[in-house]
């Protein structure tokens, strides 16, 4: 490969995906911007789709292929890939969804023209899958309710609850095109959780001096039948439960290495909540109707299972996500509040030194 480093790295992450990958890759290629690396990172697919990939590269020098031995998710998936970026920004597409014609163009120029950390585009389009591998003609189009094209303030606390939570904007992280110098200068990894882009993204927003917004639809996200948000289980739900407290910790964490006063309590705490209720709408609630049978004593072992690790270090962070479920009978909940109460009594009887 060229070892002149390219202006842009798009990673692209991909497992089991052998129905859509090729058009993904070649959206990427077919781009009226040339100067990008495209770094498929291959997750341990177990069907062609490391075949059709390699298969593609053959073909096209600026494609480098990453081999994961043993699958480690889309977040272990994008970290490879940003460990081998090379690129001035890095953009992180899905591997079944397409690019429009000139949207590294697009936000390559935005970048440049104006120093910002992270461009967001604050519009997409979305194709339907009717049936495995074909779609409906119609695309539709999907914007976020509130944001207009131009640089959003540089006030963090600002910025932070009119972008996430007063106005509640898609935060896919393929929606956005960052500087990898600011990523790493940060230490910006995506964590292994379920929704790592909600995370992800509240991240950039508070650490970012930058952020500018493109209002041309740039994307679009294919909505797959069988996709990883739409598979309904019990595992799912557990899954969902344990990535809301670990995320809430991630947050805090990365919160606690800004500077004193740039980032206000009651703003954080506003995000916190606002990420509990989306992930618990999205990957916990939106579950309910299948998960119904199993909302009595199954529930609470599987609520207990998952939770009871979290109930000492994140009492609060449990406490607010069974109100927010309104789940007020479980035993999780009652345990999880009395550990909380405890807590407190001891604070306020431990004897003075």
């Amino acid at each position: 490969m060229d070892q002149i480093k390219p202006s842009v790295s798009v990673v692209m992450p991909v497992y089991n995906v052998e129905r859509y990958v090729e058009q993904s890759i070649k959206s990427v290629l077919n781009q009226t911007f040339k100067d990008f690396e495209l770094i498929i990172v291959d997750d341990a697919s177990t069907d062609r789709s490391a075949e059709i990939c390699q298969s593609v590269a053959d073909t096209d020098s600026r494609i480098n292929i990453i081999h994961h031995e043993k699958n480690g998710g889309l977040s272990a998936a994008r970290n490879t890939g940003m460990l081998y970026a090379r690129g001035k920004y890095i953009f992180f597409p899905d591997s079944d969804d397409l690019l429009v014609d000139n949207a590294l163009d697009k936000y390559f120029s935005a970048a440049e023209s104006s120093g910002a950390d992270i461009v967001h585009c604050t519009r997409h389009m979305e194709r339907l899958e009717t049936v495995p591998g074909e779609f409906d003609e119609r695309v539709r189009l999907k914007n976020d309710r509130g944001i207009r094209e131009g640089m959003m303030t540089a006030n963090r606390n600002a910025r932070l609850y009119d972008y996430y939570v007063k106005f509640g904007v898609w935060v896919m992280v393929w929606r956005n095109f960052y500087r990898r110098e600011f990523l790493e200068r940060n230490h910006l990894t995506f964590p292994s959780i379920i929704s790592e882009d909600e995370v992800f993204l509240i991240g950039s927003l508070c650490l970012a001096d930058k952020f500018y917004c493109l209002a041309d639809p740039l994307y679009i996200y294919t909505r797959r039948r069988d996709s990883i948000t739409n598979c309904i289980n019990e595992d799912k739900v557990r899954k969902g439960i344990c990535s809301i407290v670990q995320g809430c910790r991630w947050l805090n964490r990365l919160v606690s290495r800004l500077p004193n006063g740039m980032l206000e309590l009651q703003v954080k705490n506003f995000c916190v909540q606002e990420f509990i209720r989306r992930m618990t709408n999205n990957y916990v609630l939106r579950y309910c109707d299948s998960y119904a049978k199993l909302m009595s004593e199954k529930s609470d072992r599987i609520m207990l299972e998952a939770l009871r690790p979290s109930f000492i270090e994140d009492t609060d962070i449990v406490v607010q996500l069974f109100q927010r479920m309104a789940f007020a009978q479980l035993e999780s909940l009652k345990l999880a509040r009395s550990v909380q109460q405890n807590k407190i009594s001891s604070k306020v009887e431990s004897p003075k030194h």
